[in-house]
Parts: C-alpha cells; structure tokens; sequence
C-alpha cells in the first residue's frame, strides 16, 4: 500500500509547499449559495472564465493527447473537487461517461444545470468510494488549497479508482516564485492571512510518495488573473499575451503561476493502481 500522508519537502527554491489559512478548513470554503454563485460568476463571468476557455483549454486538450493511451470517448471520467463543473463541462462530451464529486451541493447545483448528463456525487473526495474504475480522474485548483493531510488522503482515494493504465489530471495555480505567488508570500510577511502556494518540485514528490509518475506537464500563467477584469477586449488581450509567454517560455518554470500535470499510477506487485 501507499503511505497515507506525505510531508512536503523542499525544493531548489528553498520553499517547502506553504500552505494558507483557507487549507485547515477547505471543506467548507465554498459550501454556501453566495459562496457558490461567486464562484461560478468568477469562472463564466470574468477573466478567469476566459482565461479557462482560451488558455487552458487547449493546453489540457494537448496534454491529454500527449499522455493518453486511448481515444478520450472511451474513457469514463471522475471530476473530483467539481466546484460549478468548468473542468466537467469541457470533458463530459468528449468521454464516454463523467462523473462529479463535491462536497459542497451548492456548487454542484450548478453543475448539474450546465452538464445535465454527467453524474452527481454529494461527498468527501477523502472517503469516496465507486463501484467501477475510471480511465481519467482530474483535480483542479484542489490540492494547492487543500491541506497537507486531506491532499495526501485524496490522492490515496483516486489511486484506489483508478483503472490499470489510468490517468490523474491536476494542476496547482500558484507556485511561490510567480506573480500570485509573490503577493501572497508578501501579504504573509506583512502579518495578513493569504492563500498556499506550492512549487511543481513538492507537488511532484507528493505524487511519487502516493505511487504516481509524472508522464506529462506544462506550465503556464505568467500575468495576474484577477476576476475583476470582466469579458471583453481587454479580457481577450490579456489572454494573448499570456498564451505568448507561454509559447516563449521554458518549460516546468518556476516563474509560471501553473502547473498542470498528467501522472499514472506505478504498478506494484499484483495490480496495484487498479479500480477497487
């Protein structure tokens, strides 16, 4: 078996993963209406929306192109963390099954208006259990906010729903050294609560203790995402600079705000990684 938690170590940086205020009690974070509808705004509404059908659409579609073994429409697919269901609403049309879990049923419930056929879950991605495995499991904007115990007990989980040959998708969204990450080391030092940051380096070990390799990863997210900006001209540029940073810049950098990653499951012994 797997270790059931992780320590995060530290990095070239000199920065072990930092977590904040909000990770001690992440499961609460977003249940609530208003919580949930800010939420959803954020991500249909604003820059980050934007950015996430510009930006980081494509990347993830080449990364799954990259690091997949089988066409997407045959896969079945858990979105863990599901939140308003941006990340469902993208893949459930192109698998051949999608389901989501969330803890929070607010956030669900708008999911469940924009991707009616996908499947439902209202619980703790740290004690889930399926019936059947799944080919694709993602996570995202999860285990940067979650805390160090309930990452480690979730990436336990997905090993556990994972078919033989399937994959993680996840991405962390503030490594120290970027613009986000910067500010919110800043505010730390100055005394004021601000969110975790993480470096590719520490997320990377957390995988391989938790019996994943990293067979994919780009980085990316170079300029501020701030959701005051609405959609618009200046929402398009800013998205157009942003994908020409990422063309122009190295790989696995440690300057990016993101990292996103497909990693497998390492066999071990007699089928280790395979669906429970």
């Amino acid at each position: 078996m797997n270790p059931s938690s992780a320590t995060p170590s530290r990095t070239d940086t000199g920065i072990a993963g930092d977590t904040g205020p909000g990770a001690a009690d992440y499961r609460r974070s977003h249940v609530g209406a208003a919580l949930a509808a800010a939420y959803h705004d954020d991500f249909t509404a604003r820059l980050p929306g934007r950015y996430w059908a510009t930006v980081e659409q494509p990347l993830l579609a080449d990364l799954l192109a990259e690091a997949s073994s089988r066409p997407l429409d045959q896969m079945h697919h858990l979105d863990v963390a599901s939140g308003s269901g941006r990340v469902l609403a993208w893949l459930q049309p192109r698998t051949a099954r999608s389901t989501a879990i969330d803890i929070s049923d607010d956030m669900l419930a708008h999911a469940r208006a924009a991707v009616p056929a996908a499947a439902f879950v209202v619980g703790d991605a740290s004690t889930m259990r399926f019936g059947q495995p799944f080919d694709l499991v993602t996570a995202f904007r999860f285990f940067l906010n979650a805390g160090p115990e309930l990452r480690a007990d979730v990436l336990d989980r997905i090993g556990e729903c994972l078919a033989p040959g399937g994959l993680l998708v996840a991405n962390i969204h503030a490594q120290p050294w970027s613009t986000l990450g910067l500010w919110r080391r800043a505010k730390r030092r100055l005394g004021h609560p601000a969110d975790s940051v993480l470096t590719a380096a520490d997320f990377g070990q957390l995988l391989a203790d938790h019996g994943f390799e990293v067979v994919a990863e780009r980085t990316y997210g170079y300029l501020p995402l701030t959701r005051r900006i609405g959609p618009g001209r200046l929402a398009d540029a800013f998205c157009a600079a942003d994908r020409r940073l990422n063309g122009l810049l190295p790989s696995r950098n440690p300057a990016a705000c993101c990292w996103l990653v497909a990693a497998r499951r390492i066999a071990l012994g007699t089928g280790a990684g395979s669906g429970a």
